[in-house]
């Protein structure tokens, strides 16, 4: 063996063996991107899938709550149907208040009291919950009437709530030792309504 093929044979083994170890490397980095790559892209499914199963079933729970609600509501409806049909006769027909002014009228007069209705303030309304009809009304008359007025309008048939009420004494006077004043009330009042 001559001294060149000697010094060249430990090169070539050299670079036989780094191509081998560059081979198996690369290797080793191709088998590990198609491994751990969809191994990724699954556990990114799994935890996607994991999240909207999550989300569905809060929706589901809410749903089985309102539906809860829902049957509750029913049931005390079903119990409470004859109560609330009376709560209906309460109520004002807020375009035909004609039983409403009937029933102020025939209290006044009842109660000895003069009465003159008119309607209220418009607008007065966007701030309650439950529409009503809201009138002014002038009452003149006794004290004791204007009581006695006021309790019919509290114990009527109608759900009726006094807004204001303003009371000025017109004269004062006496009769069988008892004194008796004749006054003024303008009382605004707010009837609820049929929706």
């Amino acid at each position: 063996m001559t001294l060149n093929n000697i010094s060249k044979t430990p090169d070539n083994n050299l670079n036989a063996s780094k191509k081998v170890w560059i081979s198996i490397l690369i290797f080793l980095v191709i088998v590990a991107i198609f491994f751990f790559l969809p191994i990724r892209l699954l556990l990114l499914s799994i935890a996607k899938d994991a999240e909207e199963l999550f989300e569905q079933k809060a929706n589901s729970l809410i749903r089985e709550k309102e539906v809860e609600n829902l049957q509750s509501n029913k049931a005390f409806y079903e119990n409470h149907q004859v109560d609330l049909s009376g709560v209906e006769s309460q109520l004002v027909y807020a375009d035909m208040p004609i039983d409403l002014i009937t029933f102020l009228e025939d209290g006044a007069l009842l109660s000895g009291v003069k009465i003159s209705i008119s309607p209220g303030v418009v607008g007065a309304q966007e701030k309650d919950t439950w529409p009503t009809f809201d009138l002014l009304l002038s009452v003149e008359g006794s004290s004791s009437g204007l009581l006695k007025f006021l309790n019919k309008l509290e114990s009527g048939q109608y759900f009726i709530d006094i807004t204001s009420l303003g009371v000025t004494i017109l004269a004062r006077g006496e009769a069988e030792g008892q004194s008796i004043r004749n006054i003024s009330a303008a009382i605004s009042i707010k009837a609820l309504v049929r929706k």
